[in-house]
């Protein structure tokens, strides 16, 4: 059974995580940037909901942490120019405004050789994640939109379409997780990182990247 943490994956293809300047977009209830601090790490992070920033401090305080975690969103991020080494994004793009908006914003923020983690949930998965409905995701976007909508009472924002899109560029089964992109190597406004797509240009250590 693998016991590994999302902070362990990231270790063994990022070495010098821990030494990093970390920022988690979309830090929610700031169990990421809570694990970081505890592992010596030095994490920021950016979460808009006042309830998540006021829950993610008590947290760290329970642990004798102090983090710090910063009012914004990810479209307009509160930060100079080449500001963090790493920038951890896990489940958020798909929520957002704006997702050409974010990657751009990810670009910016990022040092030269920067390194982003960006994952979106599974095309293909059995449960959706977000509708917490079985089988949605096998169906035609012609079909699935209206049976969420008419299930779970939700009507279909643009992001979540152009998330479905990406999902599909991504041609793959597994989760779209454990890749990085170099910041020399990409332009994130153009190109979102992918794990083991039948569509993408292989890179050196060993991700792909998948035009969107």
């Amino acid at each position: 059974m693998n016991n590994k943490t999302h902070i362990d994956h990231l270790g063994e293809n990022i070495p010098e995580l821990l030494a990093s300047d970390i920022l988690d977009v979309g830090s929610g209830r700031g169990d990421f940037v809570i694990s970081i601090a505890m592992r010596g790490g030095r994490a920021i992070g950016l979460e808009k909901s006042p309830t998540y920033r006021a829950l993610t401090k008590e947290k760290a305080a329970a642990e004798r942490l102090y983090v710090t975690v910063v009012d914004g969103v990810g479209e307009n991020m509160p930060f100079p120019d080449e500001s963090f080494d790493f920038v951890n994004m896990s489940e958020v793009i798909e929520h957002v405004d704006d997702p050409g908006r974010v990657l751009k914003e990810v670009y910016r923020v990022l040092r030269a050789r920067g390194k982003a983690y960006i994952s979106i949930p599974n095309r293909f998965g059995m449960k959706d994640p977000h509708f917490h409905l079985y089988g949605i995701n096998w169906l035609p976007r012609f079909l699935a939109d209206p049976f969420i909508g008419f299930l779970a009472g939700t009507k279909i924002t643009r992001t979540q379409k152009l998330v479905f899109k990406i999902l599909r560029r991504c041609a793959t089964r597994r989760f779209a997780a454990r890749s990085v992109f170099l910041k020399s190597m990409v332009s994130a406004q153009r190109m979102i990182a992918c794990s083991n797509s039948r569509n993408g240009l292989r890179t050196g250590d060993g991700s792909c990247l998948v035009p969107v």
